[in-house]
């Protein structure tokens, strides 16, 4: 908050007028401040709280980009039933081949 909105709230909260308002030069400082973590390193998406609005402790303050990781597992997924079906594939060959063998003989 810059000196001259301080000014004016101040002036405002004691009836003040703007005609015999005078400008205070103060800073206003946190009665705490916390740091905030991630185990996981990212891109803020949407921030769940407002400035100087009070949280508790395991409250979601903001949310993580998770596109990366959304797509890294629909790739897993891809990937594992492609792997399936040409396992399938390879024992239905298998399962042929014998069938065949024992036509053959």
């Amino acid at each position: 908050m810059g000196i001259f909105k301080v000014a004016l709230v101040v002036a405002a909260l004691f009836g003040v007028t703007s005609a015999n308002a005078q400008t205070l030069a103060c800073l206003i400082e946190p009665s705490r401040v916390v740091e905030l973590g991630s185990p996981v390193i990212g891109v803020i998406e949407h921030v769940n709280v407002e400035r100087g609005q009070r949280v508790r402790k395991g409250e979601v303050v903001a949310t993580l980009q998770a596109r990366v990781e959304q797509r890294a597992v629909e790739l897993a997924q891809t990937k594992m039933q492609a792997e399936a079906e040409l396992s399938a594939a390879q024992s239905n060959l298998q399962l042929a081949k014998r069938k065949h063998e024992r036509t053959q003989s």
